[in-house]
């Protein structure tokens, strides 16, 4: 947390524990440190998934 303040980012991406085992916890953790969300980042994202695999859908 510290770097990101030192540095001033704007967006801080993060990737994997999307999934649905009991160690996939990034959205959470994300969540409990970030002031506001960029949900059309991630809709984006998610679309542009899913024109590779369909299995896109399973992500949180």
């Amino acid at each position: 947390m510290e770097w990101s303040d030192d540095l001033m980012l704007d967006v801080i991406l993060t990737t994997g524990g999307t999934g649905f085992s009991a160690r996939d916890v990034t959205p959470e953790a994300t969540r409990s440190v970030i002031e506001k969300e960029a949900t059309g980042l991630a809709i984006a994202m998610l679309t542009g998934s899913l024109k590779m695999t369909p299995l896109t859908m399973l992500s949180r």
